[in-house]
């Protein structure tokens, strides 16, 4: 999966739609702590404090299978 790093104010940070957390098994430490908002065009991911990225949307949609990710509607 290729990313592009971005501009902290390119992301909008309310209505985060995954956060995405991976462990080490053996030492148990977080290896990956990354929060993920889906879009038409792609996704953003926030690695780190001020390391956001952008994927693509054939990458985003890799992503969503990878995590069997269903969006949920609200009924507002």
């Amino acid at each position: 999966m290729y990313s592009e790093q971005i501009d902290v104010d390119q992301v909008n940070r309310e209505g985060v739609d995954v956060h995405l957390i991976i462990k080490s098994p053996k030492a148990a430490i977080s290896l990956v702590d990354a929060k993920v908002w889906f879009e038409v065009d792609g996704a953003l991911i926030k690695m780190g404090e001020a390391d956001y990225r952008r994927i693509n949307h054939v990458d985003a949609e890799v992503l969503k299978r990878m995590i069997n990710y269903v969006k949920v509607i609200s009924k507002e």
